[in-house]
């Protein structure tokens, strides 16, 4: 059985500009997965600030990290505001609560 020469063609001469257009792809999911992972790592890093910020009732770093756009979730499906009141931190549970206020309702 003989193979035909348009086959050999085909696979030896590939098109170039799908080649281009694949690495291009590739080069945009690699940023697009060094994005999200880079993402994810600074919002861990946040959160595990804040979180410890609330743990010792230290109302100067809850401030500074609220002020500075800090994500309120202290884990994925755990509140700050609901984090403050269960460890019954009055001083952080207030300010977060008026930080909130601020943001939300008189803007």
């Amino acid at each position: 059985m003989t193979v035909p020469t348009a086959f050999f063609e085909k696979v030896l001469k590939p098109d170039i500009s799908s080649i281009l257009e694949l690495a291009s792809m590739n080069e945009m999911i690699c940023q697009y997965n060094f994005d999200i992972t880079t993402l994810n790592n600074r919002d861990y890093k946040q959160r595990n600030a804040l979180f410890y910020a609330i743990y010792f009732n230290n109302l100067e770093n809850c401030k500074f990290l609220l002020k500075n756009k800090i994500s309120l979730w202290v884990e994925p499906q755990y509140h700050a505001l609901d984090f403050a009141r269960s460890l019954r931190n009055k001083k952080c549970y207030d300010y977060i609560l008026l930080f909130l206020n601020d943001k939300y309702i008189f803007s």
